[in-house]
């Protein structure tokens, strides 16, 4: 009963009355070897910052471009309007403006935060490391990590330096998703299909492509059920679906309350060039950027090539070894190739490398290598994130 009611608690909550009970039984070695490692990411990135002269514990380090529209939603509500009513757009512009753009739950969540602590900026940072520190925990629990060696070390490192893991520390929703997503996965392998209601809701009034991951879980159910041949419990599959669309409609309910258009945050993102597009055209897009030579500016493009050339790896590594047979890395593909091909199907023409950090997961599927590659794998990832973290901490990424 105790279980049951732990899973039941608001996603924070939840998470440290598991980590108390822990505690209470002297089975913290998950709990010991995330704050490690979180200790070791925060000592990094106090130093990242000062290469661009600024400073680690200043909440506007991590606020640029996006995270201003998370804020003014925070503080003063949504608006849309026009884009030619704004001086910087032409008078006879047909797009509109405004912070729809942007889903409501980080949002929320910043304006009861700061209704408490006040500095909403403040309160934004402390939501996304808070998000980061458990999420790196539930991929300690998923994997069983419970000893501090430095193999265990290596793996979480792994997830934390991940692509764009500057995002899991900045003022965005990323961390918050990456962590909705990994609960979910806990809750679907325990077989609490009903569970995963709440973090499915939740990641999908968090961010944009958050519905996917009901279609994940479901589809997950779906071939697990197939496999066995439990037909009859595939209707749990409906439940993370269920949820998601709620979430969804709510949101756009919440748009047409707040600015009486529930179309507001579809018209504002149009001008970003989403809609449907040949992935394999959009990659050509991407490289044809380097026309002009591969200077500094243009270390996402080394990134997501870094992203393509890693999944293929896996797709290949996944079939080769017969990982399809772990129901945990079942589910870790699944995820990834949802939120790998999206981007590329539907996205628009910015931040794509932000996308990739919500692939995090898939770092998962790489700790049953020896341990020297891995180190190989994290120097990466280390040497990486410090330039893509570097250029967003001069705005060149946002």
């Amino acid at each position: 009963m105790g279980e049951l009611l732990t899973q039941i608690y608001p996603p924070f909550l939840s998470e440290f009355t598991d980590i108390r009970r822990s505690m209470q039984t002297g089975k913290f070695g998950s709990l010991k070897l995330t704050l490690l490692v979180f200790a070791v990411v925060q000592g990094i990135y106090l130093l990242l910052p000062q290469i661009a002269d600024l400073a680690y514990w200043d909440p506007l380090t991590w606020k640029h471009f996006d995270s201003t529209h998370y804020i003014s939603i925070a503080q003063e509500g949504y608006n849309f309007l026009p884009c030619s009513e704004i001086t910087d757009f032409p008078k006879d512009s047909k797009d509109f403006c405004g912070n729809s753009g942007w889903f409501p739950g980080y949002p929320i969540l910043i304006y009861v935060l700061s209704s408490l602590i006040g500095n909403p900026i403040f309160s934004a940072w402390l939501i996304a490391l808070m998000c980061f520190f458990l999420s790196l925990y539930q991929v300690a629990r998923l994997m069983k990590l419970e000893q501090i060696t430095l193999n265990n070390a290596v793996n979480l490192l792994m997830a934390a330096f991940f692509f764009g893991s500057v995002y899991y520390m900045a003022v965005f929703p990323v961390s918050a998703v990456v962590f909705f997503c990994l609960w979910s996965f806990r809750l679907q392998l325990s077989k609490a299909y009903a569970l995963t209601a709440l973090p499915v809701f939740l990641c999908s009034v968090f961010y944009p492509t958050g519905f996917l991951l009901a279609c994940v879980l479901a589809l997950h159910q779906v071939v697990m059920n197939w496999k066995t041949g439990r037909w009859k419990s595939l209707a749990t599959a409906s439940i993370p679906v269920l949820s998601g669309l709620l979430a969804v409609l709510g949101v756009f309910y919440y748009f047409h309350i707040s600015v009486g258009n529930w179309q507001a945050f579809i018209l504002v993102q149009a001008k970003y060039g989403h809609g449907l597009h040949f992935p394999i055209r959009r990659m050509y897009e991407m490289y044809a950027f380097l026309s002009g030579g591969l200077v500094l500016k243009n270390t996402d493009v080394l990134q997501s090539t870094l992203v393509l050339i890693g999944y293929a790896w896996l797709m290949i590594r996944f079939f080769k070894r017969k990982q399809y047979q772990n129901p945990l890395y079942l589910l870790i593909i699944v995820f990834i190739s949802a939120y790998f091909w999206f981007p590329w199907t539907v996205g628009g023409n910015l931040s794509r490398y932000r996308a990739e950090a919500l692939l995090m997961p898939s770092v998962m599927l790489l700790f049953d290598l020896q341990l020297k590659p891995k180190l190989v794998l994290l120097s990466m990832f280390v040497m990486l994130g410090a330039v893509m973290s570097y250029l967003f901490f001069i705005e060149v990424l946002i």
